[in-house]
């Protein structure tokens, strides 16, 4: 069969054609667009509202700066030990446990905890005076709670800079 179109009112019939479809899909997107707006639209309007009510709070109390560096300290670690303290499983005990027996001279940085057979569980931070740490390691190789409390002889020493990497294992 022959086709009755010149090669030119072909050529306009297909940009027709394409001009069609493309408009087609720009109102699909917009449409997409204005639904996803329309969704959204409750949740904005609501969070602009709660900010909106917190500026209203007084102002704090002005801190020292020394306090004011302690409170930020204290709001990291929070908000890192959060996940953690919520868990309900058990080695969020053996964690908070560990952490109740560090001295102030101590500073943790990071918490790993890996299941097993036996639970590890890997503290690691900055001690300021290597007998911090043993007093730290002592006092967690006396809990019964922990089978095993291992810590590096170069750290202990001294001589890691004060960084520290321990490692317990036990039944959590």
């Amino acid at each position: 069969m022959a086709n009755l179109l010149s090669k030119e009112s072909q050529k306009n019939l297909r940009r027709a054609q394409r001009a069609r479809l493309v408009l087609a899909a720009a109102c699909a997107a917009l449409a997409a667009a204005l639904i996803g707006f329309a969704a959204l639209l409750p949740a904005f309007i609501f969070l602009r509202a709660s900010r909106a009510g917190s500026a209203a709070q007084p102002p704090a109390l002005a801190l020292a700066s020394e306090d004011r560096a302690a409170l930020q300290e204290i709001r990291g670690m929070v908000s890192a030990l959060k996940p953690i303290t919520g868990a309900s499983t058990t080695p969020s005990q053996a964690i908070l446990r560990a952490l109740s027996l560090k001295p102030a001279s101590v500073a943790v940085d990071r918490i790993a905890y890996s299941a097993g057979a036996y639970g590890t569980i890997i503290v690691s931070g900055a001690s300021q005076a290597p007998s911090a740490l043993d007093a730290y390691r002592s006092a967690l190789a006396a809990d019964p709670r922990f089978s095993g409390v291992s810590v590096p002889v170069s750290a202990l020493i001294g001589a890691a800079g004060g960084r520290f990497t321990m490692t317990l294992t036990g039944d959590f």
